[in-house]
């Protein structure tokens, strides 16, 4: 899948899983990748359940503020969408 996401199905069940360490900074790409693996997940017709999963200790640390700090306030309202984006595509998966 991506460098931070990928998508692990056994048995009917898929996981999402980041794995940005140390916190699962939610950067761009990552972003990205969440959403890719959202549509990857619901178009695989043997999945019958979707985990996301961040790890043991946490889920996302949110928004990678150092990706930020030096954005535009344009760059940021796409970073904005970009998460949202990606969460409702999580949304979407379409439940049988």
């Amino acid at each position: 899948m991506g460098d931070f996401v990928r998508v692990e199905t056994e048995a009917g069940i898929a996981t999402i899983r980041l794995g940005r360490p140390p916190l699962n900074a939610l950067n761009g790409q990552v972003q990205t990748e969440i959403g890719a693996a959202a549509v990857q997940a619901g178009a695989d017709a043997d999945v019958r359940a979707v985990i996301l999963y961040g790890g043991e200790k946490l889920f996302a640390a949110g928004a990678d503020v150092k990706e930020m700090a030096d954005a535009s306030p344009a760059r940021i309202m796409e970073l904005s969408a970009s998460i949202q984006d990606a969460f409702k595509a999580v949304a979407r998966i379409r439940s049988r």
